[in-house]
């Protein structure tokens, strides 16, 4: 958007690797990243150590915004999942920004109300399906809103790992690695390059 380009127009673009913490679970919210290039995940952190992801970040996002705004205790840890390209602003700027600008802030809501949707879905399918219904339901959403159409299907751009999988669906690793076989067995999907490729008729 040309209101957010001129917002940011003086603010150097800084890039980080694949797996770089940019936020720790511990930390107050004294920055807020604005995505020009790449994926970041939101997660938490258990006890245990285990880790539930909570949301992706798209290119466009603002972020931790709402953690900022609803003036939450930050209980997040936020990590590049590809190589990213961010600029990086005061958190007051851009909430005043967001006030003078209600076409980006119109924006902002609607991507937040997506974003709530799926983790409402994924929280549905999480509840009483198999680890089979629940793992393509994840692909399937994957498919939707991080991929590219071509001729043998839609190609997932974040190469998501069994492991990532597994962290998605709070099993294990070996579990997610038997159905995927299973699933590629039965042509649903393929890989290109570490990506997963969703066939069109996956169900």
């Amino acid at each position: 958007m040309k209101e957010i380009d001129l917002f940011l127009k003086n603010v150097p673009a800084k890039t980080y690797k694949k797996e770089k913490v940019l936020i720790k679970g511990d930390e107050s919210i004294d920055k807020i990243f604005f995505l020009l290039k790449g994926n970041v995940r939101q997660y938490l952190l258990t006890p245990s150590g285990e880790e539930i992801n909570i949301h992706i970040f798209k290119p466009g996002s603002f972020f931790p915004i709402v953690l900022f705004m609803a003036n939450s205790p930050n209980k997040f840890n936020f990590e590049t999942l590809t190589d990213v390209s961010v600029k990086v602003v005061k958190p007051r700027k851009v909430v005043a920004f967001l006030k003078s600008e209600p076409k980006v802030l119109f924006d902002l809501t609607n991507r937040l109300s997506l974003g709530l949707n799926g983790m409402v879905q994924r929280l549905e399918n999480t509840l009483g399906n198999d680890v089979r219904s629940r793992l393509l339901s994840l692909l399937t959403h994957f498919a939707k809103n991080f991929s590219r159409e071509g001729k043998k299907g839609f190609s997932i751009q974040i190469p998501f790992t069994h492991k990532d999988l597994a962290n998605w669906l709070g099993v294990s690793r070996e579990t997610i690695s038997r159905h995927m076989k299973s699933i590629e067995r039965q042509n649903l999907i393929s890989y290109n390059k570490r990506k997963i490729v969703i066939r069109k008729n996956l169900k």
